[in-house]
């Protein structure tokens, strides 16, 4: 692996194009985007407005929606079974998740994505197909990672292997429903995986471009993977170091939610070494801390919540449970990482003993976040964060980054490392 080492040595910038001296002719000239736009604060640049962001996920959303509808309509996802209730109704079922899902989140990827276009070339809706089929890659993410984690809840609704394991008991069918909507849900995800690479080839960008482009996605959607898998080896009884928890982080969802949309982007646009370069470090920086702060969230609560709003109270149980089904799985993290580094022999036997605790409730989880604290990881994550993202706003100055896309990236680094809870990452 090519790069270069961060001074805390948690980061090792990778590539999956070339370096800033590479050879390479100059890309097509960029264009600043006559969208509305407004001053950013230190980034030297206009930035892209919320207004501007929420119509791109509006614009991909929709591009997302009309694609899953044609793919439902036709061969081999429309099959005439004529007389089987039950196989209709499963394959309505799975439509209907897979839009519930589609019509969540922030979109970040796409966004992302279509910013590394529009640092080579002007607006194009064939690019913006393109990165669209990022957001089917996320689906599939999303419902492989709350089976993993045997997760009940995402996003305040139930979980995709949750509702087809209802729809299995409720036609009273034969075997375990559990296992049913395990598998039925894997397979939709199976299916997203499919569609997406589908939406990516078939997006209208031309042939020269996608050929430019395949190496990176190959890295994206192989990344994904490993990190997940890898991730199923967080232990908390087997502590690993920062650098090692980051990593697997760093594979699992920062770099397919930050830097590899990034460089999809830029490389289908052709821009120039520089460019990728530039945009490869901003990603790898934002990645870090994009996957820091969901860590963080992991463990703490937001500071406050308005419980008279339904929604915000179901986040908060949300998260809550989710907490202590880690504890109990035994999964760690990048804060616990820290912790155990940071703590003298005394915190970390407590903290092998909350572990182990044999009832996860209330007491043992705000024990937890007490020694997370009191050890210095929840401040040094912060700082580690805040550290990332201004480097990372830094380095759009010099970078040959176009003034939109700078800007629009400066907002985004700073969304990534500050949302609110359930913006981004997991949620």
């Amino acid at each position: 692996m090519s790069g270069e080492q961060e001074r805390d040595g948690l980061l090792v910038v990778d590539r999956c194009g070339p370096g800033p001296h590479a050879a390479g002719g100059a890309a097509p000239a960029a264009r600043t985007s006559g969208t509305d736009v407004r001053s950013s604060p230190g980034s030297g640049a206009p930035a892209a407005s919320a207004g501007w962001r929420e119509d791109m996920r509006l614009r991909v959303h929709g591009e997302m929606t009309e694609f899953v509808r044609r793919r439902w309509a036709e061969p081999p996802a429309f099959v005439r079974v004529g007389g089987d209730a039950d196989g209709q109704g499963v394959l309505a079922l799975a439509r209907s998740v897979l839009d519930e899902y589609l019509a969540g989140g922030k979109y970040l990827r796409s966004t992302f994505g279509y910013l590394g276009w529009l640092c080579g070339r002007e607006e194009s809706a064939a690019a913006l197909r393109a990165v669209a089929s990022l957001e089917l890659l996320h689906v599939m993410a999303l419902i492989q990672d709350d089976v993993m984690d045997d997760s009940s809840v995402r996003r305040g609704r139930p979980a995709a292997h949750v509702t087809l394991a209802r729809w299995h008991r409720g036609r009273g069918l034969s075997g375990d429903c559990g296992a049913f909507g395990r598998s039925a849900a894997t397979l939709l995800a199976d299916l997203c995986l499919v569609w997406a690479e589908q939406a990516w080839r078939t997006s209208g960008v031309d042939a020269a471009a996608l050929a430019r482009a395949w190496t990176c996605y190959d890295s994206l959607r192989g990344e994904l993977a490993v990190g997940q898998l890898l991730d199923l080896t967080q232990d908390l009884h087997r502590p690993r170091s920062t650098a090692n928890a980051l990593s697997t982080a760093r594979r699992k969802s920062g770099n397919y939610t930050v830097r590899r949309p990034l460089e999809l982007g830029a490389h289908l646009a052709g821009c120039p070494p520089l460019v990728l370069h530039t945009l490869g470090r901003y990603g790898s920086l934002v990645a870090d801390a994009f996957q820091i702060r969901d860590d963080l969230r992991d463990w703490f609560e937001p500071d406050r919540v308005d419980a008279s709003r339904s929604s915000e109270t179901s986040r908060t149980q949300e998260a809550a449970q989710a907490r202590a089904a880690d504890v109990r799985a035994g999964r760690g993290n990048i804060v616990t990482a820290l912790a155990h580094e940071m703590a003298g022999s005394g915190a970390r036997a407590e903290m092998a003993e909350l572990a182990g605790a044999a009832e996860i409730d209330g007491r043992v989880l705000a024990r937890w976040q007490q020694v997370l604290t009191e050890t210095g990881a929840r401040a040094r994550a912060e700082s580690l964060i805040a550290g990332r993202t201004q480097t990372a706003v830094r380095l759009l100055a010099d970078g040959g980054i176009p003034a939109f896309a700078r800007g629009a990236l400066a907002e985004l680094a700073a969304v990534c490392a500050e949302a609110q809870p359930h913006d981004v990452a997991r949620r």
